[in-house]
């Protein structure tokens, strides 16, 4: 969770990286609502999801995070 960043910001950053997840409320906006926040962003891993894949995602998350932190 990164307070500090908005949850499509972050999704709009991976994808022009080539990386897909999922951002809004997922179906539990009274969920967001209780805990104030506007949404998340989500990633899944399935068992075609490679480790490379995983560890680009991961390695691209932080690339955004930094870039992005405390704008």
């Amino acid at each position: 969770y990164f307070e500090d960043i908005p949850p499509d910001l972050v999704g709009l950053a991976l994808d022009e990286e080539g990386v897909a997840i999922r951002t809004g409320c997922h179906c539990a906006q009274p969920l967001h609502e209780h805990f104030g926040i506007l949404g998340t962003a989500r990633a899944s891993f399935y068992l075609y999801n490679t480790f490379e894949e995983a560890d680009y995602f991961v390695d691209t998350l932080k690339v955004i995070v930094k870039r992005y932190r405390n704008l």
